[in-house]
């Protein structure tokens, strides 16, 4: 079994798989960092 090394990670979202009502959705994003720190991104109830 190989392995294989990464050094970062990349996720994302198409929009165009989300309905009409979603697709406008933009995440809240709270705090501040004044520090190295991977980025964090807290997402709101999307049922609102």
């Amino acid at each position: 079994f190989d392995s294989l090394r990464f050094s970062g990670i990349r996720l994302f979202r198409d929009m165009q798989m989300l309905p009409d009502s979603m697709q406008s959705f933009t995440p809240l994003v709270q705090g501040v960092a004044n520090f190295y720190f991977p980025d964090i991104v807290w997402y709101a109830d999307e049922c609102e």
